[in-house]
């Protein structure tokens, strides 16, 4: 199947307690497929025809469903995310607001309790987390944030983006996982260059891992 969200994880959820082999693949690899096939229709039924023949022909990893404490914490870090995302909403308007010659002072008010409000939501998300995270994977927080540049965020981030990295199996996995590996052409004697990194997996994890290797300070 590939990835829907909520719906192909409810789907994978049951078919693993259910001990049903399945494969997660990322839309992308199934709209490749359909133009390396010259696909000329889309609908739903042609949609399950090409994603059953992509399973057949590709072979795709079977899924391993993360554990308890991984799916919890994804789902804390997808309400944390939203909520800086309201804030940095938030914080725009009232400088908009701001940037008016007779701002309304109720909704001045109202934006200001707003603000309030998510900011104290978005402290208590974060303490929860970094709580659950503390309590179960002490020892995987020890091991990365005695790497230079790993604070106890990127250390989060880096465990709940790979499900503290039970499914890989070495260290190339996981850095074209989270899409920092190279990429490069090569044909004949006239092509020989190197590409930028592949670029897949979670954009935030990467951009952090970026801002580390610039900066001595941890984050």
């Amino acid at each position: 199947m590939e990835a829907t969200g909520n719906y192909s994880t409810l789907l994978l959820y049951t078919l693993c307690n259910q001990e049903i082999a399945a494969s997660l693949i990322n839309p992308k690899q199934t709209k490749h497929f359909a133009r390396m096939m010259m696909a000329t229709v889309k609908t739903d039924q042609a949609d399950a025809e090409l994603i059953a023949l992509y399973g057949e022909k590709m072979h795709p990893e079977i899924y391993k469903m993360p554990s308890k404490e991984v799916r919890s914490l994804k789902q804390k870090r997808l309400i944390l995310r939203n909520l800086k995302k309201q804030l940095t909403v938030l914080k725009n308007l009232k400088e908009s607001f701001d940037a008016l010659p007779n701002p309304d002072k109720k909704s001045l008010s109202f934006l200001s309790k707003n603000t309030k409000f998510v900011e104290k939501q978005i402290g208590q998300v974060e303490a929860d987390l970094n709580s659950t995270i503390t309590n179960s994977y002490k020892a995987e927080m020890k091991s990365l944030t005695s790497i230079p540049g790993i604070g106890t965020r990127i250390a989060s981030e880096l465990l709940i983006t790979t499900g503290a990295f039970s499914q890989f199996e070495n260290v190339k996995q996981v850095a074209r996982y989270i899409g920092i590996c190279p990429t490069y052409q090569r044909s004949g004697t006239s092509i020989n260059r190197r590409g930028s990194i592949n670029r897949n997996g979670d954009s935030e994890l990467r951009a952090l891992l970026y801002i580390a290797s610039l900066d001595c300070n941890p984050l």
